[in-house]
């Protein structure tokens, strides 16, 4: 298996337009679709919370105790493609085509291989992390409803976010920014409309939430699969073997390990400053309670 892009942009390696441009119009068409995919990206988690917040404080609750997990596992995701995506850059500027579509390819089955590790992990560790910072049982309940679904996306979610770096490595910064955006209104469109059973949806709560970002988050890699890359014979996982393999994959290990230590760490410690948090509002609440009496 291996991916191509739009002819004359991998294929033919004609990156010449890099050197062609003045550095300011460049500079502001390779960073501004980043910048607006980026804000996008982050519309996930507030459209989530908008509609959410109506169902009950619960709900929001138990979604803001969910969310630091779902960021880890897109840092995780994002460091590894950054990896991919430096990779397939290096190999584009040393005209070397077979070894970029490896990079590729490889790269995509990899980030499957995260995607599912991530879901089995975080799905078997939801319960302890949640009592964590909670002992209301139904905060808890409310957490896994939405978290065994949102989880079940990772795929999706490491495929889309997979095409998202392989078009920026090539300069395709719109084909990024469209597919993202695409998504992100699905999501809009479908929470309050399965959350509240709009239309011909059922009245499925926190659930629907989940569901609804899962669904924008498919169809973004959809239309990312779509949108100029086709999968087609040629280098790649069917044909690299023994030292093709190890070379890009230790390439990626490289370029990605500072990326995915950094994310993870800035997770972590994230997680530790909310749990600390939580601890605290519980002591005040318990002798704000203990002096009323």
């Amino acid at each position: 298996m291996a991916l191509f892009l739009r002819k004359g942009q991998v294929d033919n390696m004609n990156q010449t337009y890099m050197k062609e441009q003045k550095i300011l119009p460049l500079l502001l068409k390779m960073s501004l679709p980043m910048v607006i995919s980026m804000m996008v990206n982050s519309l996930y988690n507030i459209v989530d919370s908008f509609f959410v917040a109506k169902i009950s404080e619960n709900a929001m609750t138990a979604l803001s105790l969910v969310f630091p997990v779902q960021n880890l596992i897109s840092s995780v995701m994002i460091g590894f493609a950054i990896g991919i995506n430096a990779v397939i850059s290096f190999f584009m500027g040393a005209q070397n085509q077979k070894q970029a579509d490896k990079a590729a390819s490889q790269g995509m089955l990899l980030s499957c291989i995260h995607a599912v590790v991530l879901t089995v992990i975080c799905i078997a560790g939801m319960p302890v992390f949640l009592k964590m910072f909670t002992k209301d049982a139904e905060i808890v309940s409310l957490g896994l409803k939405y978290s065994n679904i949102a989880f079940a996306f990772s795929i999706m979610l490491g495929i889309e976010l997979m095409f998202e770096k392989v078009f920026q490595a090539v300069g395709r910064m719109n084909a990024s920014m469209v597919c993202l955006m695409t998504g992100c209104i699905v999501n809009i469109v479908l929470d309050p409309m399965m959350i509240f059973g709009i239309g011909p949806f059922p009245s499925m709560g926190i659930e629907g939430a989940a569901v609804g970002s899962g669904m924008g988050i498919s169809v973004g890699a959809g239309v990312a699969a779509g949108s100029g890359v086709c999968v087609g014979a040629g280098a790649g996982l069917s044909v690299a073997s023994g030292a093709g393999v190890s070379t890009v994959v230790s390439s990626v290990a490289t370029v990605s390990s500072t990326s995915l230590l950094l994310s993870g760490v800035c997770k972590v410690l994230s997680v530790c400053c909310a749990q600390a948090q939580s601890n605290t509002v519980a002591k005040r609440m318990d002798n704000r309670h203990f002096f009323i009496l």
